[in-house]
């Protein structure tokens, strides 16, 4: 949104409508100005690009990774300062000052993909600022994302069977005899592709309730013996008493900024895993747990 100061505008826009690069891209835009009558002096045009680690306390408080705070450290990684334009006069009228940022990472370190998660966050933004005379400066800022690309090899697809077991239930629980299993496609994940397969319940003698698919991140930070799992997203397989021996589609979409390739670095792991979860009328809830891996394509499609 743009910045007002009486009758004249501030504002950064990206080329890209997605804001979407990849590293090694150039991230191209514009810096609008818009003045309704009379010049604008000012001090200089400036130009900063970040991208930031923020990797939370995990003995602190439920607390926004966005917002600053001391309960957790930053690391920069990619660092971009430029003049735009130098002390002068802006005409009346739509000025636009075009812009381009190298996304190349800080001397020692590495660009890792955008990622928003309850412990570690990954992210880049860009601000702009016109210095003004006598008063506070124009500042506006917006945010890109950054993929990439995984470079390892042992990314074939490997399928997996599963079944559904009692070892998640407490050991009072008590619930009729059943039998249900299934298949993914595979737990190498691309980001680009959905997690696919199916479920079977062969037999269950308590009523079915639900069946549902979980996305689970597992995030682990350096110095800290413990990780810590918590839930991305959660979604109705089916619902009601199903029909015996018939396969039911599990289907899921990666969503963006939450999910990323499984990450293991000196500062941060970032793993992730999918459950089934199928949930009885009883209140009873049967888990299965499932380690997955993805990764990122280098191409644009697989």
């Amino acid at each position: 949104m743009a910045q007002r100061q009486g009758k004249s505008s501030f504002d950064i826009t990206l080329d890209r409508p997605d804001a979407i690069y990849r590293v090694g891209d150039v991230v191209t835009g514009c810096v609008t100005i818009n003045i309704s009558s009379g010049s604008l002096m000012h001090k200089g045009l400036h130009l900063i690009a970040t991208g930031r680690i923020a990797i939370r306390n995990m003995d602190s408080p439920d607390e926004d990774l966005v917002e600053v705070s001391p309960s957790y450290k930053t690391v920069d990684i990619l660092s971009y300062e430029g003049v735009l334009i130098t002390e002068g006069e802006l005409k009346p009228g739509k000025n636009t000052i075009k812009f381009e940022i190298p996304t190349k990472a800080l001397e020692g370190n590495e660009l890792y993909e955008t990622y928003r998660g309850v412990w570690v966050s990954v992210s880049y933004f860009v601000e702009a600022r016109l210095h003004l005379l006598g008063s506070e400066p124009f500042v506006q800022k917006t945010s890109f994302i950054i993929e990439v690309p995984t470079k390892r090899t042992d990314l074939e697809p490997k399928p997996l069977s599963f079944e559904v077991k009692r070892d998640s239930l407490p050991a009072s629980a008590t619930i009729g005899d059943f039998s249900i299993s299934g298949r993914l496609d595979s737990i190498v994940c691309p980001l680009n592709r959905p997690l696919t397969g199916h479920i079977i319940v062969h037999e269950s003698e308590d009523p079915i309730q639900s069946i549902e698919l979980q996305l689970v991140r597992d995030e682990s930070v350096d110095g800290v013996p413990k990780s810590e799992r918590s839930e991305i997203q959660n979604l109705q397989a089916a619902i009601g008493d199903v029909c015996r021996g018939v396969p039911i589609p599990l289907y899921m979409d990666f969503p963006r900024k939450f999910c990323a390739p499984t990450m293991k670095t000196n500062r941060f792991k970032v793993g992730f895993e999918v459950v089934i979860a199928v949930l009885l009328e009883s209140g009873h809830m049967l888990t299965e747990r499932i380690p997955i891996k993805t990764f990122r394509p280098s191409g644009l499609d697989i």
